[in-house]
């Protein structure tokens, strides 16, 4: 079975489900798939290319960055965690002011609805997903969910997580300020471990870099990720 990747992207504010065939993949959401930022974005080119040249990946979801972009700017949230910190001094923070004001930051994220028609569109597009999923950052590890209002409730959960104490502390410790980049999340089957090696072995020839293939039981890929990443 060849793999397909899927977005939800939001042209002029509605969500919207597109099948992205390769072909559309950087095309369809602008931004959603960059590789200018996040942990191991390079992940999303990389299984774009293996799905380009044959290789039996599993079906995708990719809920793009602008899908957590818009979910910020609908409920203004941008503004509120903004004034939540102030009177910190985010060049030099106590972490105690952080270890309290993180979890009231996390609130505001999962006290928030998300529109029915995004709603709507994350649903279409989970069609092709199983019921046994798995919710991540692109080269991070993820949240176990099942059927598609668990996977809509660990998109949130992947959202809010950008508030946990670790999260917020660091981000402040490398000068980015205090609100998190939107990030994509990509939905897909759970995965059984790593492939055969020799999978890795041709992946990494093909990508040009040392890389370990996993994938499910029944052999589709479904991460790439670095090798000692």
């Amino acid at each position: 079975m060849r793999g397909s990747l899927t977005g939800l992207c939001r042209p002029c504010y509605t969500p919207a489900v597109t099948p992205l065939t390769p072909h559309l993949l950087t095309g369809v959401a602008p931004g959603a798939l960059s590789t200018e930022s996040g942990d191991q974005p390079a992940e999303l080119t990389w299984l774009r290319t293996l799905v380009d040249s044959g290789f039996p990946v599993t079906p995708l979801v990719v809920v793009p960055a602008c899908a957590q972009e818009f979910f910020y700017q609908l409920n203004n949230l941008g503004e509120r965690v903004t004034q939540l910190f102030e009177g910190i001094d985010l060049g030099d923070p106590d972490d105690e002011d952080i270890e309290d004001l993180a979890p009231l930051a996390q609130e505001l994220v999962t006290g928030h609805y998300l529109l029915d028609e995004f709603v709507d569109a994350f649903y279409d597009a989970c069609r092709p997903l199983v019921q046994e999923r798995m919710a991540r950052r692109p080269g991070r590890e993820g949240v176990a969910c099942s059927g598609d209002r668990e996977s809509l409730l660990a998109v949130k959960q992947l959202w809010a997580a950008d508030w946990e104490f670790e999260a917020v502390w660091q981000r402040l410790m490398r000068g980015e300020g205090v609100l998190p980049p939107p990030r994509p999340v990509l939905l897909h089957q759970r995965e059984a471990g790593p492939l055969d090696g020799d999978r890795s072995r041709d992946a990494s020839a093909l990508l040009g870099v040392d890389v370990e293939i996993l994938g499910t039981a029944d052999k589709h890929i479904t991460r790439v990720r670095p090798v000692g990443g």
